[in-house]
């Protein structure tokens, strides 16, 4: 039974006429394994994919900068790049604590502008009001009109009877007619 050879394809950002026997030894020794997390304590994986170079943590990818290599970046670097990754989008405000106790209540720059959050309920702030002008009142007020909307819930919509599909009539088969060869003498 013989064994596939390995084989890697060359990045863009090397050239076909700089690929030499030390190059070809390089790329096929990816993914190379940068090392343990020092909070989980899993492997760090650097390598090539179809975006480019990343790094891979426990089933999650960050690509890396066009200012580092896959070859020449440490544990050090990967570990950095991944904290980048896990954090989510950063408060504009912070409003302070719920009056309930339960979570904080933050404003946030969305991709359609700014909203209030508090747990999982998330409301648009109206282009009357400017974020840093928001007051925990009107944030109070907007989270419970935007609950209240969500509250009921979705009927489930009726069910449409199937026709029964009509059966199709056979159409009548033909006698089959049988041919003749000629043979040649």
């Amino acid at each position: 039974e013989k064994k596939k050879p390995k084989r890697v394809s060359v990045p863009k950002e090397i050239p076909l006429a700089n690929v030499n026997i030390d190059i070809a030894h390089m790329l096929l020794s990816l993914p190379r394994d940068l090392g343990l997390h020092p909070d989980t304590g899993k492997k760090i994986i650097a390598n090539i994919g179809r975006f480019g170079p990343y790094v891979n943590h426990d089933g999650k990818f960050k690509s890396i900068p066009k200012s580092e290599s896959v070859f020449s970046i440490d544990l050090a670097g990967a570990v950095a790049l991944l904290a980048q990754a896990h954090s989510g989008p950063a408060p504009i405000a912070d409003l302070g604590p719920h009056p309930s106790g339960e979570g904080r209540i933050e404003v946030f720059a969305g991709r359609y502008g700014p909203y209030v959050q508090h747990a999982k309920i998330r409301a648009t702030l109206p282009k009357s009001i400017s974020p840093e002008e928001l007051t925990l009142e009107e944030a109070m007020t907007l989270l419970t009109e935007k609950a209240a909307k969500e509250t009921p819930a979705k009927k489930p919509s009726a069910k449409k009877v199937a026709a029964k599909p009509t059966a199709k009539k056979a159409a009548p088969k033909k006698p089959t007619t049988k041919k003749s060869t000629l043979k040649k003498q």
